[in-house]
């Protein structure tokens, strides 16, 4: 960089994979949205087995999520409050656009966030100073100068806005930025720049300007930039310049690292009765096959069309980052009776159960959710015990026979059966060996 004006390059698209695989039409997609309502009594489960960037918290006793909770799963986190950095106080502290007393820094925090023009603060920590808020318009990089007068340093601390950007990684300027693509472009925030990156082929990373002529210009580059790359040497572009770069977009641990289990597996397909439907059970697959980051996030609703239940991404999707993912709204649309293969997109990895269904003992009920109700998942579960295609119970005795799907081991009835009867009276059970799921559906 010469004075904030970078070398002008080339540029082409960046495609989504919305764009390289079919969709839902845009009536699918509204549908999608609606089942908001009735995914919010139960999407979530346990507040720790929610990934933290969720902001899904327990609002009952049971740690149920609202509405609100699985919106705002789907909120793009540039949209919404970045989170404050510490830093010694600064030389240059910028301009006052408000004061606050008698609080700590997260209320502090908190009155930046509502004052217009606010980016950073000046918060008294020590002695009479402490609880005084100095609200400040100056956007502040972790390689700020710091002030040289010894009396404040020890009362006074700077916060600053992170200015996370989903899906990239932040850092200090580098000192080389690599070949531009296209010219400046000036932009409100990072995450706004970072967006014009993800619509920008090329782009793998973009520097952003916090001062300066040159104040809130992004500058978009095709370098692919690591953690560990050369930081820049000239003061002023440390001062004013932050680089951003994409996530890793390559699988975080290789597939061939993942260890085996005896009750998980993972494939490039499923069928309807192996898709893992709850995010407990998605951490145990995890935790089963060796993967190391076993908290999965929620897939926000506009993406609900990729593979339903638990899968692994190994790239960035929208403003989804490569990693463990939880489908709920996707598990809607494939129900168990369908009795059809699930193949993943190309670039992800499904988490599956093994043993879907179970044979129960003699005379014994499934549990609470576990009862096989549909042809089609009773010849799926047959199936995959081996035990040979089920026959429709006739209608005469229909109600007066076990429901549901079960075998009869021995006797004149002897084979798997299913009973689609909406009731029956005094059927006995005793003889036969009901066909269960392992897990009840979420």
């Amino acid at each position: 960089r010469v004075r904030g004006r970078p070398i002008s390059g080339d540029l082409p698209t960046y495609l989504s994979l919305a764009k390289s695989r079919p969709v839902a039409s845009a009536m699918l997609r509204a549908i999608q949205v609606a089942f908001l309502g009735a995914a919010a009594m139960g999407a979530c489960g346990e507040e720790a087995a929610i990934a933290l960037d969720d902001e899904c918290r327990g609002d009952g006793a049971e740690g149920s999520c609202s509405l609100s909770a699985l919106q705002l799963r789907g909120q793009k986190l540039s949209e919404a409050d970045p989170p404050y950095m510490e830093h010694t106080l600064v030389a240059n502290e910028g301009t006052e656009v408000g004061y606050r007393s008698g609080m700590d820094a997260a209320g502090c925090e908190s009155a930046c966030d509502a004052t217009p023009g606010c980016k950073s603060m000046t918060f008294g920590y020590s002695g009479s100073e402490w609880g005084k808020c100095f609200l400040k318009d100056k956007s502040i990089t972790p390689g700020a100068p710091t002030s040289t007068d010894p009396w404040r340093t020890q009362r006074f601390k700077t916060y600053y806005k992170a200015d996370s950007v989903l899906g990239y990684n932040t850092r200090s300027i580098v000192a080389q930025e690599g070949q531009s693509v296209g010219g400046p472009n000036k932009q409100s925030t990072p995450g706004a720049c970072g967006l014009l990156c993800d619509k920008t082929s090329g782009c793998n990373s973009f520097s952003f300007s916090f001062g300066g002529n040159d104040q809130d210009t992004c500058y978009l580059k095709a370098l692919k930039v690591s953690a560990d790359d050369s930081e820049s040497t000239d003061t002023w572009n440390r001062e004013h310049y932050l680089t951003y770069y994409n996530a890793k977009t390559t699988l975080p641990e290789p597939v061939e690292t993942w260890r085996q289990s005896s009750e998980y597996m993972h494939s490039t397909e499923c069928t309807p009765g192996e898709l893992i439907s709850s995010v407990e059970g998605c951490r145990a697959a995890a935790a089963a096959l060796g993967i190391r980051d076993t908290r999965p996030r929620i897939v926000p609703a506009e993406e609900s069309t990729l593979p339903p239940g638990c899968f692994f991404g190994n790239k960035r999707v929208g403003m989804m980052k490569a990693g463990m993912w939880f489908n709920q709204l996707g598990l809607q649309f494939f129900k168990p009776e369908l009795n059809k293969m699930i193949k993943a997109d190309e670039g992800y990895v499904m988490l599956c159960k093994k043993h879907p269904y179970e044979l129960a003992k003699l005379g014994a009920e499934c549990g609470q959710g576990k009862d096989i109700t549909s042809v089609g998942e009773c010849d799926e579960a047959t199936n995959a015990l081996n035990l040979g295609k089920p026959q429709p119970v006739p209608s005469a005795s229909s109600y007066t026979t076990t429901k549901g799907c079960y075998n009869s081991p021995s006797g004149a009835y002897k084979g798997v059966w299913f009973n689609g009867a909406s009731m029956n009276f005094g059927a006995d059970s005793s003889k036969e060996e009901r066909l269960c799921r392992t897990e009840a559906p979420r």
